[in-house]
Order: C-alpha cells, then structure tokens, then sequence
C-alpha cells in the first residue's frame, strides 16, 4: 500500500523532513517496509511509484497548498526545488503504491493529499470490493461535498463522508469517530489509515475492519512531532499508534483514543 506522514511543529523547510531523515520518505519510496514491534503486512509495497504529493499549512491564508506529481517522488527535480524554498509549521507527504486489483487508476486527480472546506486527507488503506459500495457512500455525501471530490478513489469519497459528518456536528473528533461507526455498520471491509487537519486539529487513525488481519503500520514521535508510516529517525522515541485507534493532536497536546468497545 501507500506511506504517508505528517510533520507540525516548528516551521521548517518541507526538505528537513522529505529528504533529510535517515528513513526519508524518499528513501521509502523504494525501499523495504520497516516497520519495528510490527509484522510486515501483505499488502506493503517495497516501491511506491504510482504518485506522489506533499502538502504544508499557511497560516497567514489559513489554507492548505500542494503540489503533486505522477512521478516517483525520487525522480520529481520540482519537489526538490520547492522543498528547499517553503517553509511550515504543518506538512503532510504521501506516496502512492496502486494494488491493480483493489484502487483507482494513477491520475492527478486520484493523488493523495485531498483537500476541500479548509481540510487536508491522506489514506493509507483500501475499502475492500470498493465499486460494490460505492453508491451507497456516495447517496451518504452532502450534495454541496460532492462537486470538491474530483477522483475516483475510496480515499476521497471517505473524505466526503467526513466532511458530511463534520458539516452536521461541528465536532473533528465526534465526526471523526462516526466515520468509523458508518464504516463498520455498513460492512466496509478493509484498511484504514487515515490522517487530516484544519491546521488546527490533527486526527489520524490505524484500524482495520472485518479483516483477520493486524491494521497497517503507523508510528508516531511527539518529541519529533512526526506521525509516520515508518520510523524516520530509527533511534529516536517511536510508539505505535494502537491497533483500531485515533489520535487527537491539538493545541501541543495528544490523546490516543481506543475505539475497540465503541465501534465492535
């Protein structure tokens, strides 16, 4: 599947956490899955070459900006430039590795991170048997959502599903966790890594429904203030985000919150 990983600490340059980690993202992207405390899931990728795409958080605009592109993230000559160039205090990074069988074509449109109503969106993770289910997703997304989903993915319209919920109740952590009851009460097998934000609420998830299987891998370091996919530091202070939970960060303050009673 894809990797992906959010930085929100002090402003840096997108380069100091793309490129500059001994396991970069960049280094993923063609690499073995390391995934420390974790056993190798099949469906990890060991080249994610299907697209790439980075986003970071402007505070003056309160808007998110990204730039992405269909090559592999290691051969993008732009990313490289513009990475030295921009600085932020929040940056999201993702790359894409396409299971033929189970996700959407490679395009622009279907490249991670998503953005519409002041949100950002990265998935790592599938619905399995996706185009059965997707009617019944899409009849659940607010008309007025539907016109920012311009892919085809499950990522996406999970996305739309989200911000129907966040429309109703104003609540990122309350919508959040419905997304999962909605997932979970419709049967919609599969893989869920989640990561979105505001620029003021940062909510991830691992979990994985009506799978015999352990989540995919996420870690996160509130000393290196990085949620990942894999350990970009190796020796540093990685913990692994449990399995069917979510992770609030706001306000330099975390909770991890087990969802296992509340949605099974």
């Amino acid at each position: 599947m894809c990797r992906l990983l959010v930085y929100f600490g002090k402003n840096i340059y997108l380069n100091e956490i793309i490129y500059d980690p001994e396991h970069s993202i960049i280094k993923q992207s063609y690499s073995s899955a390391y995934t420390p405390n974790i056993k190798k899931n099949v469906l990890n990728s060991d080249l994610n070459l299907d697209g790439f795409g980075c986003g970071w958080w402007v505070p003056e605009k309160k808007n998110f900006f990204v730039y992405k592109s269909l090559k592999p993230i290691w051969n993008d000559t732009i990313l490289n430039s513009i990475a030295n160039s921009i600085k932020s205090n929040l940056i999201f990074a993702h790359i894409r590795a396409v299971l033929r069988k189970r996700s959407s074509p490679v395009s622009d449109l279907n490249t991670h991170p998503f953005i519409a109503n002041g949100w950002i969106w990265m998935h790592n993770g599938c619905i399995i048997d996706f185009d059965k289910h997707k009617g019944n997703i899409t009849s659940h997304i607010e008309p007025c959502i539907l016109p920012y989903l311009y892919g085809s993915t499950d990522s996406e319209f999970c996305f739309g599903l989200y911000l129907t919920f966040l429309a109703k109740n104003k609540n990122p952590l309350e919508s959040f966790t419905f997304l999962f009851k909605y997932l979970k009460k419709n049967n919609f097998n599969g893989y869920y890594n989640f990561i979105t934000s505001d620029g003021i609420n940062i909510l991830c998830s691992r979990f994985v429904i009506g799978l015999n299987k352990e989540p995919l891998s996420l870690y996160f370091d509130n000393d290196k203030k990085v949620i990942s996919s894999e350990p970009l530091y190796p020796n540093s202070k990685w913990i692994v985000i449990p399995k069917n939970s979510i992770l609030h960060y706001k306000e330099n303050n975390y909770h991890i919150y087990d969802l296992s009673k509340i949605i099974f």
